[in-house]
């Protein structure tokens, strides 16, 4: 149960979901945080996953 001092700090949620859109504009002021040479890393070490499993193409 809810008490008095709660419902009187209540406010209303003025964005009850938050859509692609809304994504869409906060990624535009989103710093890139994984650099070239670490995608890179993540690349290699995919692929030799890939190839150590057999599955690759």
């Amino acid at each position: 149960r809810i008490g008095q001092a709660a419902w009187d700090s209540y406010e209303p949620d003025l964005v009850p979901e938050i859509r692609r859109d809304h994504f869409d504009e906060a990624v535009k002021f989103a710093r890139r945080s994984v650099s070239d040479n670490d995608i890179r890393k993540y690349e290699m070490f995919a692929q030799t996953l890939q190839e150590s499993s057999g599955l690759s193409s």
